[in-house]
């Protein structure tokens, strides 16, 4: 493991300073595939809009017990690395969802 490359990305991130298109890649991409982030691979999220061919995708990261995530696009042919990577904190939030859905109407319920 290139542990020079990955701690050259972490002072990056801390100091706030620009990551190139390739360290955002092994950052958010790479983590998943046993990059040099796997370890720090907390979560992936994926949304993918409606009558687009790109899927929007943020990958957390732990790194020194701070939470970072990366926002990015995916689609079949490419990845696309706009964003720098901005510290988050976990929250819970309850979302209700209304879902349609059948039940069985007994016999003597329904019509004859």
């Amino acid at each position: 493991m290139n542990t020079g490359k990955k701690s050259k990305i972490i002072e990056k991130i801390k100091i706030g300073q620009y990551l190139s298109e390739v360290e955002l890649e092994e950052l958010a991409y790479c983590s998943k595939y046993a990059g040099l982030f796997a370890n720090n691979l907390v979560d992936v999220v994926s949304r993918k809009e409606e009558n687009s061919i790109y899927k929007n995708t943020t990958t957390i990261l732990n790194i020194d017990n701070e939470l970072y995530a990366v926002d990015w696009k995916e689609s079949l042919k490419e990845k696309v690395f706009k964003e720098q990577p901005y510290r988050v904190r976990k929250v819970e939030r309850i979302i209700e969802i209304a879902v349609p859905d059948y039940e069985r109407i007994e016999s003597s319920e329904g019509t004859k």
